[in-house]
């Protein structure tokens, strides 16, 4: 991503948590919102630009992101599984 996008992004979550800082807990959705729209943004974009019809836009624009989740989930989940069959897999005398 650009250098102004990513300043642009700082500008909004600060603007966003500085006027929803008193609301419990809404500031930090709107930044983590705002966080998944910039890294979800290219791989959309793809998705959009191998769309014909605005009913494969709408589904890329839903589809992208939820499988992106997915797979971050399915990393993570596989990252803490190989540590723990690590740990369990180490002979005591090592």
């Amino acid at each position: 991503m650009s250098e102004r996008f990513n300043q642009a992004l700082l500008e909004l979550t600060d603007l966003v948590s500085a006027r929803l800082g008193d609301v419990d807990g809404l500031s930090s959705v709107v930044v983590a919102a705002a966080g998944a729209v910039a890294y979800a943004r290219t791989p959309v974009r793809r998705g959009w630009a191998r769309a014909r019809t605005p009913r494969e836009r709408a589904f890329a624009t839903v589809a992208v992101p939820a499988l992106m989740a997915f797979t971050d989930a399915a990393k993570m989940a596989g990252y803490a599984a190989g540590l723990a069959e690590r740990r369990r897999s180490r002979s005591p005398d090592a």
